[in-house]
């Protein structure tokens, strides 16, 4: 088996792991150490569920979706993903005629490309359709009656998403946690501080009780532009602020009787708006494009619903709370949604007199209690539609648009508008390999198209730590290892005639170095290891102040017991007479190490072969290709066979059992054709660090092998 199959090259087949720190060394004793395999982190994908419509080509949706109590949901010029009430009846939310009241939908979050979205529960079941990815079971969160979820908000930058609850508490999944007014339950830390304001909400407070009125509940939650913070609103108008997130200074017009009910990032300003349960808009760095209620208006007598009205409007069309409200993509308007299903549009907010798009045929129950259209309301303003057949027990709980621009991606040219421009087109293939622990950062690129481009992960998962920006930087500390595979997408305009390209992109986390006194390189730990062999460049020795020397060599056992077997070159410098010399050997523990007959230079290319022969016999092979000459002796040996090994070592000296000073090798040692025999478990990758020094890294390990550089920066990969 070569060692493709030791590093996992193949996705499916990484098996990662978290070493124990290793102790002491080779010739005259063995590396000891132990190394336990963490719980694989794999990226899967759980959109299986729904189906997934694309945008035609040539066509905008530049529409929403409404999403009812009871887990419908309804698409108004934007593609149909399906809903919760038409999942099988095998699944968690298996539930025929709707959500029970204990477990009802609250809100609504597409993803980063608006080809699916999220659903979720007050009890914080979150159920995937589309692209929308989800995995680690349907619940995110245990909750309580009194701290239910109120919102979602989800994480464009790593394809995950954040819940809030009543007592504002921020649930982040595959998202960052910028802090929380509330502290998460379960969790011990709350993240960064989060930044007060308007009016006296107090997060201390908050902190140490229960929401003691309405007012301070947490009514929704919303990501910045760059989801590199979230603001969190209560009822009455109070907004904190966590991560980049702008401070504002006002509270606008909230009260008992007209709490604040929702809360929408306006991408333009990085503001928001805040809405009403009567419809008063309020802006926060961010434009006032109108409101189903003026809130410089005088105020009259409470509509029916409980909210306070403004003189002289018509009462009849809005006998309905507003819910929430949602901005178009280009942030230069929004609609306002109630709960009886009325959409009003200001701005440029598209409306429509017709369904273009009806409901996910999914989601009906039955064709007379279950049908939902949007229709032309007449007895409404001309910017208003409402949607029909809802049934009382179907209430509109959120809005979302889907503002995505269509797509250009084969060739059809650029929409409306944007002329003559290149294909949009992503030149990144392939990512270089992170590290656990280690920061990391790679621009994403491309070609064609305009100047201004957003990037999000359309798919998959990124590793834990790293998120991807909106000008396509992937960066962070990744804190898991393994292969994960994901799609970005990226778009030079999210209005009709932009155009979107998509690219599938594998990262790979290798595992944090284990320290070693004495070795740098990998060894694969496992069972019945019956063959090991590998190929490495000849280094010569800097002049040092005192004796130095190195080793390089390929060996079985000795990573995770006292047995060894191994053959490899040895190269020490004399500061008495400034030379270096160096010589092959091969050694079986607890013997001392026994020279080879051959001559070698710096820069010979050395081959090591160590095979079982039968019984107790073992072959040691040993190849010079640069000058032909040839070693191989059989000799008995009875160690366990747990580990192979490829390493350039500070060697002991033999008497004394010192370890001598790792040598100032150069150039760096390269192994290549690594191969091997036996039962994989895990692999290890070793530093030396002597004296709190780290001497010699070894770089990421790829198809083609690893390089071996002195000091604490690991070099590139071969």
């Amino acid at each position: 088996m070569v060692l493709l199959a030791l590093i996992g090259w193949a996705p499916s087949q990484r098996d990662p792991h978290t070493p124990a720190a290793p102790y002491a060394t080779r010739r005259g004793t063995s590396l000891q150490a132990s190394a336990s395999r963490a719980q694989p982190r794999w990226a899967a994908a759980v959109g299986d569920r729904a189906l997934h419509h694309g945008s035609p080509a040539g066509a905008g949706w530049r529409g929403y979706w409404l999403v009812t109590r009871d887990g419908r949901v309804v698409s108004h010029r934007a593609p149909a993903f399906g809903s919760v009430v038409s999942l099988p009846t095998s699944t968690v939310h298996a539930l025929p005629t709707g959500l029970p009241p204990t477990q009802p939908i609250v809100a609504l979050a597409p993803t980063a490309d608006d080809q699916g979205y999220w659903e979720v529960t007050a009890t914080g079941t979150v159920t995937n359709f589309g692209d929308a990815l989800f995995a680690g079971g349907a619940r995110v969160t245990a909750t309580t009656p009194t701290d239910p979820v109120v919102g979602i908000a989800a994480d464009d930058a790593t394809g995950g998403f954040w819940l809030a609850t009543r007592s504002g508490r921020v649930i982040p999944y595959r998202a960052p946690s910028f802090g929380a007014v509330a502290p998460p339950a379960a969790h011990g830390r709350r993240g960064s501080p989060p930044t007060t304001h308007p009016a006296g909400l107090t997060t201390a407070g908050l902190h140490r009780r229960a929401v003691a009125t309405a007012s301070q509940a947490v009514v929704s939650i919303a990501a910045t532009p760059d989801d590199q913070g979230y603001w969190e609103v209560t009822a009455g108008g109070n907004v904190t602020s966590f991560g980049d997130a702008v401070v504002t200074s006002t509270t606008g017009d909230a009260s008992a009787s007209n709490p604040v009910v929702g809360i929408a990032t306006d991408d333009a300003t990085g503001g928001f708006w805040l809405v009403t349960r009567d419809g008063q808009v309020l802006p926060h760095h961010a434009p006032y494009l109108g409101a189903t209620v003026d809130p410089g208006a005088q105020r009259s007598a409470p509509r029916a619903g409980g909210a306070a009205g403004s003189a002289g409007t018509a009462t009849k069309s809005w006998r309905s709370a507003v819910v929430a409200l949602t901005p178009t993509a280009n942030d230069q308007g929004y609609w306002e949604v109630t709960a009886a299903g009325v959409v009003t549009a200001f701005g440029d907010a598209a409306t429509v007199a017709a369904s273009p798009v009806a409901s996910h045929p999914g989601s009906t129950r039955a064709a007379s209690a279950r049908a939902a259209t949007i229709a032309h309301d007449a007895t409404a303003s001309s910017a208003s539609t409402v949607v029909t057949g809802l049934g009382a027990s179907g209430a509109v709980v959120g809005i979302a648009a889907d503002d995505w621009a269509p797509p250009v991606t084969s060739g059809a040219g650029p929409g409306p508008g944007v002329g003559a421009l290149p294909k949009l087109t992503v030149t990144t293939t392939a990512l270089t390999p992170a590290r656990q622990g280690t920061e990391y950062q790679a621009r994403l690129g491309t070609s064609g198209g305009t100047a201004t481009r957003r990037w999000a992960v359309a798919s998959g998962w990124i590793p834990p730590g790293l998120a991807l920006s909106p000008d396509g930087v992937l960066s962070g500390t990744p804190t898991a290892p393994g292969t994960y595979d994901f799609t970005v997408t990226v778009a030079d305009g999210r209005m009709l005639g932009g155009q979107a390209a998509t690219a599938h992109l594998s990262l790979t986390v290798d595992p944090p170095v284990a320290p070693s006194s004495r070795w740098a390189g990998y060894t694969e730990s496992g069972t019945a290891f019956s063959m090991v062999s590998g190929t490495f460049d000849v280094p010569d020795l800097v002049a040092s102040p005192g004796a130095t020397s190195t080793s390089e060599w390929v060996g079985i056992d000795g990573a995770t017991n006292g047995a060894l077997i191994q053959a490899g070159v040895e190269q020490s410098f004399d500061p008495a007479t400034g030379g270096v010399s160096m010589y092959p050997w091969w050694e079986i523990l607890p013997a001392p190490e026994t020279r080879i007959p051959m001559r070698v230079h710096p820069g010979d290319r050395i081959e090591v072969t160590i095979s079982a022969a039968g019984g107790d016999l073992w072959t040691i092979a040993m190849t010079d290709h640069s000058t032909g000459q040839r070693f191989s002796t059989r000799q008995v040996y009875t160690g366990p066979d747990t580990s192979a090994e490829w390493i350039v070592e500070a060697p002991t000296r033999a008497r004394s059992g010192i370890i001598e000073p790792l040598g100032a090798f150069a150039p760096d040692v390269a192994f290549s054709a690594l191969d091997y025999t036996g039962a994989v478990r895990s692999l290890t990758e070793w530093a030396i660090v002597q004296n709190g020094v780290t001497m010699a890294m070894p770089s990421p390990l790829t198809p083609l092998g690893f390089t071996v550089a002195p000091g604490g920066s690991p070099p590139p990969a071969p």
